[in-house]
C-alpha cells in the first residue's frame, strides 16, 4: 500500500510540473509576456495557433512567459513557412525559412537577437545559391555565391561589413 501511495504522489507530481500546450485563444500577451487566461503566472509551455481550417498556424514554445525554444509556422496546407529559435524571448540559434516545394529558401543564424553566424540563401531546386556571415549583425568573413549547378561563382570578403578583398 505504501509502494502504490508513494508511486500516486510522484505520477501526480509529474504531471503537475509537466509543460502545458494550449490554444492561442486561452492566452493572453501582456507586453510581450505570454500568461494563461485567468492566471497571473508566467506560462512555460507550447501555445498552438490554427488556421480557420483547423490546420495549425503556429507552435511556439515559452518559458517564464518568454518565446524559449523552437517557434514554427505553418502554412495553410500544413507545410512550414518558416521556424526560428529562441533564447528569453528573442531569436537564438537558427532560422529558417521554407518554399513551397519543401525545400529551404534562407537559414540565418542568431546569437542573443543579432545575425551571428551564416545566412544562406538557396535556389528553389535545394541548392545553394550565396551565403554572408555575420557578426553582430555586420558582415564578417568569406561571402560566397553558386551557379544552380553548385559551382563558385565569386567569393568576396568583409570586415565590419566591409569588403577588404
Amino acid at each position: 500500500m505504501k509502494k502504490i501511495l508513494t508511486i500516486l504522489i510522484l505520477v501526480m507530481f509529474t504531471i503537475s510540473c509537466s509543460d502545458q500546450t494550449l490554444n492561442a485563444d486561452d492566452t493572453i500577451n501582456i507586453n510581450g509576456t505570454i500568461y494563461k487566461k485567468g492566471s497571473s503566472e508566467l506560462f512555460t509551455g507550447k501555445v498552438v495557433t490554427k488556421h480557420k481550417n483547423g490546420q495549425t498556424i503556429r507552435e511556439s514554445n515559452y518559458k517564464d512567459g518568454k518565446e524559449d525554444g523552437l517557434s514554427t509556422f505553418y502554412l495553410s496546407n500544413g507545410k512550414k513557412d518558416f521556424s526560428a529559435n529562441f533564447k528569453n524571448g528573442v531569436e537564438h540559434g537558427i532560422t529558417t525559412f521554407w518554399r513551397k516545394n519543401g525545400h529551404k529558401k534562407i537559414q540565418l543564424t542568431y546569437e542573443n537577437g543579432e545575425l551571428s553566424g551564416p545566412k544562406t540563401w538557396f535556389f528553389s531546386n535545394g541548392e545553394k545559391m550565396k551565403r554572408y556571415h555575420y557578426k553582430n549583425s555586420q558582415l564578417e568573413g568569406k561571402s560566397t555565391w553558386w551557379s544552380k549547378s553548385g559551382e563558385i561563382l565569386e567569393e568576396k570578403f568583409f570586415k565590419n561589413n566591409k569588403e577588404v578583398r
